[in-house]
């Protein structure tokens, strides 16, 4: 079984929540790709509150 929290070519500096998360939804939802399109329903129905971004940041090693 791979270890998947370790790659011998990155290291994970860290992994947090984003604090834009109302501005980042917003021109998130403007797209018109199939994915942003589809999320719309779910954040019209109160998802916003369950959903977030998470930005993860990679050292190259």
């Amino acid at each position: 079984m791979q270890d998947t929290g370790r790659s011998r070519d990155a290291e994970v500096v860290t992994v947090e929540e984003m604090e834009s998360n109302e501005e980042v939804w917003a021109d998130w939802l403007k797209q018109e790709n199939e994915y942003a399109v589809g999320d719309r329903k779910s954040m019209e129905a109160g998802g916003g509150k369950y959903l977030n971004f998470i930005k993860i940041v990679l050292r190259k090693k």
